[in-house]
């Protein structure tokens, strides 16, 4: 047998909402009740139509039998008479013999041949069929001596017998009677009988059935019912309503079926109530130990968001890697510098994720080995398009359930650059105070060289009456001295060393302030003459003047007279501003077949709040991959020795970092090179 799951319809008769039937016996021929009364009728009748046939079949043989008999009784009595009458001639006795014989049941003729003629008859025969029965030998074609009746069945039997007459002592033949019975009647009437017969016996047992539904529906089927019902009942809310069959108490009648069903389906009610219990206890315990659970799993999906943030949190790159080498965890720093996702960094080697760090995986074995952790300084790593100063930490995992190690590169290209400030910083305080001796040294020749330039002047002029005395005391005019003087270019070449000596003045004044050290507090400067003092340093470098003569530039200054004052370091943004000067003199000097003259153009205007500086040459330009490294510390262009890379990082970090501002680059090959630095202006 099998079972199925699925909701089945309402039986019929019973209440769609699960409750009693909603119907007596006529509620429908599907009941179990009618099915039971229709096939019970249904076999009375098939009995009583099989009883009625064989019955019928029975009568009418007797029926046949009896035809038989009378036949022969005919015979026995009627053949000595008929043959006497029939002797002598006596026609008149011989009708009366017929018409008595024609008075017999379902006698329909009788035929007397003598001489085979037709002698007597009584009687017509119309039927085409006959059963036939003789007795004796009798002469088919005899006259027919007499006659009676005739014949009106379609069914019949009929006998023919000899007459003979005793004339004697002996037999003599003097005809032949044949007598026809007719079947129909006889057949009319066991047919009448057995149509009573069903027709009684079908009521009889139409009563029955009905006797046996009624009986069947008060004493089963409305119980059935209400156990239907209260079956249908028992939900989980519906198990405490008992079952309560409207009949005898068992104690007074005695137990029988229906009471064994029912107590059946009151064990399985309380059966089930007791199960539900339980399932409502084990439910309750499974409810708070989910709850505990989901309460577990939330608290552990917060730990380990915590965690992740404390790692995604960290500057550093962090990667997990199993005993295989195959990576198991990376932070946010790590998955940018990847630039893979988590899902398609997980599970794979070390080296595809991270190849900067390919050729550091032995250092994976060795934290594993030696369950220590492994430390290297100072390694160059390039990161896509970049390269950086990191410091890599290999450490192992200890707990006994994992193997495998934590690996954390720390971005220390920040630290490098800042130590290379600091070093260049110490470089530049150690230069100012040589500058600053050396300036003041030179001061003092300059001075005495200036304070005689200017003596020679004024003694060699006119106007003086000391010059006058002495030019009389030497024997000639102070004309014929100045016409000397000018025929030998005496006082433009005194005017050439004074000038010069003003020139070296100014020079060894701004090398004074940029040897300075700046104090933490911006001040607002005016950003003209921090350029053009830039500009001086520039034209007086030694290195520039011995690879190319910044003096041959032509410098073109496209200055904002409203600009306002601008609050930053004036020592640092003019080391800025000579990086930058000295980084385009080299470019310039660094071209070849130039078809325009060098220039370098300097523009200062305001722009939303800030301060624009823009220093832009005509130079050879530099392509996109220069450009984009262009501030990276040790990034350089020059050959081996030529250049430390550091000039434009420290201005890059001076102007971002110390000043708040921003400097870009903007630069096409064989299309010059532009620095746009914007400062802010409060």
């Amino acid at each position: 047998m099998t079972s199925s799951s699925q909701a089945r319809p309402p039986l019929s008769g019973a209440d769609p909402a699960g409750g009693a039937p909603s119907g007596g016996p006529a509620s429908g021929f599907k009941s179990l009740s009618w099915r039971l009364a229709l096939w019970m009728l249904a076999f009375s009748l098939a009995a009583t139509a099989a009883e009625s046939g064989i019955s019928l079949r029975a009568k009418y043989l007797e029926f046949l039998a009896d035809k038989e008999d009378e036949l022969r009784e005919i015979e026995e009595s009627n053949l000595h008479p008929l043959a006497h009458s029939l002797w002598n001639m006596d026609e008149r006795a011989l009708a009366i013999q017929l018409d008595g014989i024609r008075q017999l049941p379902d006698v329909e003729r009788i035929e007397v041949y003598s001489e085979g003629r037709l002698a007597a008859e009584a009687g017509s025969v119309a039927s085409q069929g006959r059963l036939a029965a003789e007795a004796g030998s009798v002469a088919s074609q005899g006259r027919l001596a007499a006659e009676a009746g005739s014949v009106a069945s379609q069914g019949r039997l009929e006998r023919s017998s000899a007459l003979t007459y005793e004339f004697r002592g002996k037999s003599v033949p003097v005809g032949e009677l044949r007598v026809v019975v007719g079947l129909d009647a006889g057949r009319d009437r066991l047919r009448h009988d057995a149509a009573i017969t069903v027709v009684l016996e079908s009521a009889k047992n139409l009563v029955l059935a009905a006797a046996l539904l009624l009986l069947f529906y008060f004493m089963v089927a409305r119980h059935l019912r209400k156990m239907a019902g209260h079956a249908r009942n028992l939900t989980v809310t519906g198990l405490e309503q008992p079952l309560v069959l409207d009949r005898t108490p068992p104690r007074d009648r005695g137990r029988d079926e229906m009471d064994l069903l029912a107590d059946a389906l009151e064990t399985m009610r309380v059966n089930l109530s007791t199960s539900i219990c339980g399932l409502r206890s084990a439910n309750e315990n499974l409810r708070q130990e989910v709850s505990r659970r989901q309460m577990a799993e939330k608290e552990l999906k917060a730990t380990r968001a915590q965690l992740q943030d404390i790692l995604d949190s960290m500057p550093s790159a962090v990667i997990g890697l199993s005993a295989e080498r195959l990576v198991t965890h990376l932070n946010a720093t790590a998955t940018k510098l990847s630039g893979l996702t988590p899902e398609q960094a997980l599970g794979r080697p070390l080296g595809e994720v991270l190849p900067a760090l390919a050729e550091y995986e032995p250092l994976v074995f060795q934290a594993m080995r030696g369950q220590a952790p492994v430390i290297r300084d100072r390694l160059s790593l390039a990161m896509g398009e970049t390269r950086m100063e990191a410091r890599l930490v290999v450490y192992p995992l200890r707990a006994a359930m994992s193997r495998g190690v934590v690996v954390r590169v720390d971005d220390e290209t920040q630290r490098a650059r800042m130590e290379e400030v600091l070093i260049q910083s110490e470089k530049m305080a150690s230069l100012g105070g040589l500058a600053a001796g050396m300036a003041h040294e030179i001061n003092n020749p300059l001075a005495g060289v200036l304070q005689n330039a200017q003596s020679l002047q004024r003694r060699l002029s006119r106007g003086l009456p000391a010059n006058e005395g002495a030019a009389r005391d030497a024997g000639i005019s102070m004309d014929g001295l100045e016409r000397y003087l000018s025929a030998r270019e005496i006082p433009e070449l005194l005017g050439g060393v004074r000038a010069s000596g003003e020139r070296a003045a100014r020079i060894v004044l701004n090398m004074l302030k940029f040897a300075r050290r700046s104090h933490p507090c911006h001040e607002a400067h005016n950003l003209a003459e921090i350029v053009d003092a830039a500009v001086e340093l520039a034209q007086s470098d030694y290195d520039l003047i011995k690879q190319y003569d910044f003096r041959r530039i032509r410098i073109v200054k496209h200055y904002d007279p409203d600009l306002p004052m601008v609050p930053c370091s004036s020592q640092e943004l003019e080391q800025v501003v000579l990086n930058i000067l000295k980084n385009s003199a080299q470019a310039l000097g660094a071209a070849k077949d130039r078809a325009q003259e060098p220039t370098l153009e300097v523009s200062l205007h305001a722009e939303e709040e800030r301060a624009v500086i823009v220093l832009r040459d005509n130079g050879p330009g530099m392509d996109e991959q220069v450009r984009k490294r262009i501030f990276e510390p040790f990034f350089t262009t020059k050959a081996l020795g030529e250049g430390t890379g550091l000039g434009l990082s420290v201005s890059y970090f001076i102007i971002t970092q110390t000043h708040g501002g921003t400097i870009e680059v903007d630069s096409d090959p064989g299309k010059g090179t532009a620095f746009i630095i914007r400062l802010p202006l409060k």
